[in-house]
């Protein structure tokens, strides 16, 4: 469903090299996310990312 790893907000932007700041930038701009339980945190599949900001 998810692919191999679903990552939290500190190892997304590590693995994609970027601060915290241009991440959570990233986010407000509609970067894709899952929730593992309804209104839970938030994790994101490297993958995914990567495409989006690719499409961007």
């Amino acid at each position: 469903m998810f692919g191999n790893e679903l990552l939290n907000a500190r190892q997304i932007a590590k693995k994609l090299e970027i601060s915290n700041t241009y991440f959570f930038k990233l986010t407000k701009l509609g970067m894709p996310f899952h929730r593992i339980t309804p209104g839970g945190r938030k994790f994101y599949n490297y993958d995914e990312v990567v495409n989006w900001i690719r499409k961007r």
